[in-house]
């Protein structure tokens, strides 16, 4: 999950397919103790506008790059989801997402490391499959960029992690989902479809280079610290 300046965070659910896929799990990630990163990349999220306002058109899309990278620790029951955007249009931006996990929920969201400070993002979820190896995260968070009420917006974001082999053997991990954006009247406003393939921190760090996001921040994203 991620959150953006026009649609906040960040991550889709695409269920086609995912049924025969997941018939071929490999053994997951080992995450009994200590901090673990993942590093995630799309070369083409997709935006799918469903209401006509300033600067959107409804029945429009567009797309984006996004290299995400997510940092859990367990012993402190936090972890962070960093990803830098990048639409072609706009110079990339850094979007960061602090979640707090109590057992199976996520009990607070904020764009700050302290929950009880948050900038412009609230919020809580859900997570099932293995203990800090999820498979499947729900969240509803609210974004507020400014006291009015008409500054709100409300996004529902579902995240599915699959991972098996493909039919070269190689194995894959993927984090698909979807988001989903409402206005602050209730209106739907922008569906969000997102494939991230795992990719590798070197990998990741090299993209980032590539997709020229912001070089003061790149500490930031692959800090493993909160």
């Amino acid at each position: 999950m991620f959150s953006g300046k026009v649609s906040p965070f960040l991550i889709s659910l695409t269920l086609i397919g995912c049924s025969s896929v997941l018939a071929q799990v490999r053994k997951p990630a080992d995450v009994s103790g200590g901090v673990q990163q993942l590093v995630y990349y799309s070369p083409q999220a997709r935006k799918i506008f469903l209401a006509t306002a300033p600067g959107f058109k409804a029945g429009t899309t567009a797309t984006e790059k996004v290299l995400m990278v997510k940092t859990l620790d367990r012993q402190k029951g936090r972890f962070k989801e960093l990803a830098c955007i990048s639409d072609g249009s706009l110079p990339p931006y850094i979007s960061p997402v602090y979640m707090k996990v109590e057992g199976s929920r996520i009990s607070a969201i904020s764009d700050t490391p302290d929950f009880e400070k948050p900038d412009k993002l609230t919020g809580t979820g859900s997570l099932s499959g293995k203990d800090w190896d999820w498979n499947f995260l729900s969240f509803s968070f609210n974004y507020q960029t400014c006291p009015s009420p008409q500054c709100r917006s409300r996004v529902t974001d579902v995240n599915l992690v699959v991972r098996g082999q493909r039919d070269d053997g190689v194995a894959f991990e993927q984090l698909i989902g979807r988001k989903q954006l409402f206005l602050a009247d209730g209106s739907p406003f922008e569906l969000y479809d997102l494939e991230m393939d795992k990719i590798s921190l070197e990998r990741g760090k090299a993209l980032y280079g590539e997709m020229g996001c912001p070089a003061a921040k790149s500490s930031e994203l692959f800090s493993s610290t909160f």
